[in-house]
């Protein structure tokens, strides 16, 4: 083996371990970091696609959680219509148009409303500010910031929508809210490498 095999071996060694190490940490995420800021995101490649939903699997709202939790693991297969690879630099995603492929959804099928209301747990002697745990008092970049605690509290149902409670990142409440998908819908996501791996959608936008 020439040095050139040897460079391109272990370039391709790291880049598989970067992207497995990755995906490790987006399945193993808890419920309380859902909706939380995914910087190691930016270490994989992406693509932005329009897709049509060619199939849909609504699950029971009741299945496979603790009532009165509301948990429904609902599916879509989704045909690739367009797909816009700005992101995908090193072209490892193996993604046409023209593709179907089955996703699970992590928020549900039906409407819902992602609603980041789990108040931030703070140590003593800390205020929370800006997303992050402060030293209370302290003013300027050289004070000491500490990453917030949150509890959990299950989905419910809100009128027609599902209410996801997810951590609060700002100051204030925030709710966004997903309009629901039907069969032939189309929509526009961002699959992550890791995502196109775990075969799992957590957000999307109607067009």
């Amino acid at each position: 083996m020439n040095m050139n095999q040897k460079y391109y071996l272990i370039l391709g060694i790291i880049v598989m371990v970067i992207i497995t190490g990755v995906v490790f940490i987006v399945s193993n995420r808890s419920e309380a970091d859902i909706g939380k800021p995914e910087p190691q995101m930016a270490l994989a490649p992406y693509v932005d696609v329009e897709a049509t939903v060619t199939s849909l699997f609504i699950d029971d709202l009741h299945s496979d959680c603790k009532a009165p939790e509301v948990c429904p693991r609902d599916r879509i297969t989704l045909r690739m219509d367009n797909i816009d690879r700005t992101g995908n630099h090193s072209n490892v995603m193996n993604l046409n148009v023209g593709d179907e492929i089955e996703f699970n959804l992590k928020y549900s099928a039906r409407p819902a409303k992602l609603r980041g209301d789990l108040p931030p747990s703070c140590r003593a002697g800390e205020v929370f500010k800006s997303g992050s745990c402060v030293s209370e008092g302290c003013e300027g970049s050289e004070c000491g910031v500490s990453s917030p605690q949150y509890g959990e509290k299950p989905a419910e149902m809100e009128g027609n929508y599902i209410i996801y409670h997810l951590p609060q990142r700002t100051d204030e409440i925030t709710e966004n809210m997903l309009p629901g998908i039907e069969k032939n819908s189309k929509i526009k996501i961002r699959i992550w490498q890791p995502i196109l791996m775990s075969k799992e959608i957590r957000e999307y936008e109607l067009i």
